[in-house]
């Protein structure tokens, strides 16, 4: 069983949203989970490499600080000499303070940093593939989700992963991709044990295309979801528990293993699935009526 280890203060704001201190290298983890889910040592080189340059623009950042504080005219007396040198033990303790908690967030240590830095560009075309597949496994995990909660009675057998990859196929090729199962049914193999984590995205990702009329394209910037990051996680535990839960067809087996599952920390509170997932519509419950799952007539 793998959890992700979360280092940030978590905590639940006034309208009981998730709140974290400082999820920027949390948020790293997190793509390199949805990227290379079975690959430790890639993620450990690219969140390296994302600690490195963060480390680099904190500390310039701090060094800013100090210089325009320290600045000016030199202590006159031994108490502002003394007030000087305190203030430049903090922000030497503060810089150090903020090194330290870069390198704790992720499973490695000092040893790959500089091969790894060097090595990021290289590691974000891997970036863009992977999103790829984990935004198939999440899409094919949060339409079961859909089916399960809005539509149990519309299609005969009621919802499935088959459905959900039938749909998904259609709704690609509506969108000039390739309209067939196996992209599909390949990211769920290299990417089932993130798609709660995946499907939580997407539907922010949805939700983001609703509300902003300029958003127009499926390809939501990255930076808006993961801006919400307390709601990602939420909902990543929403759609982990769903499919710990909900039987994969015919097999019987939960549609995700509660073994190899990323697994997030208990204090993060699930959202109702029945309140936060939109219904399908028409058409698509159509298109799969007309497929085969028509169902059938009452006696």
């Amino acid at each position: 069983m793998r959890t992700l280890h979360i280092h940030d203060n978590i905590r639940l704001n006034d309208n009981g949203e998730l709140a974290l201190d400082e999820p920027a290298l949390l948020i790293s983890r997190l793509q390199a989970y949805l990227v290379w889910p079975e690959e430790q040592a890639t993620r450990t080189k690219y969140l390296a490499a994302r600690s490195a340059k963060m480390v680099e623009a904190g500390l310039e950042y701090y060094d800013a600080i100090e210089q325009e504080v320290l600045e000016g005219p030199k202590p006159e007396s031994e108490e502002e000499a003394r007030r000087h040198k305190r203030m430049r033990w903090l922000f030497g303790a503060k810089k150090l303070a903020y090194i330290e908690e870069a390198f704790r967030v992720f499973d490695g240590g000092f040893g790959p940093v500089g091969e790894a830095a060097l090595k990021d560009d290289a590691l974000q075309s891997e970036v863009e593939r992977g999103m790829v597949d984990a935004s198939l496994a999440g899409h094919r995990l949060l339409i079961t989700a859909i089916l399960d909660c809005h539509h149990q009675n519309q299609l005969r057998g009621g919802p499935s992963l088959g459905k959900a990859t039938d749909l998904l196929a259609y709704i690609r090729k509506t969108c000039g991709e390739a309209g067939t199962r196996v992209p599909i049914m390949n990211a769920w193999k290299t990417h089932k044990h993130i798609a709660h984590l995946a499907a939580a995205a997407n539907l922010i990702g949805l939700e983001i295309i609703e509300a902003d009329p300029d958003v127009t394209s499926i390809a939501v910037p990255l930076d808006k979801i993961w801006d919400q990051t307390g709601r990602l996680l939420q909902l990543s535990q929403s759609f982990l528990e769903f499919g710990l839960n909900f039987s994969a067809d015919r097999s019987q087996e939960p549609c995700l293993d509660a073994q190899l599952a990323l697994r997030f920390p208990a204090r993060i509170p699930p959202l109702a699935l029945q309140d936060a997932l939109p219904p399908l519509s028409d058409e698509y419950i159509d298109y799969l009526v007309t497929q085969r799952w028509a169902p059938h007539d009452p006696i």
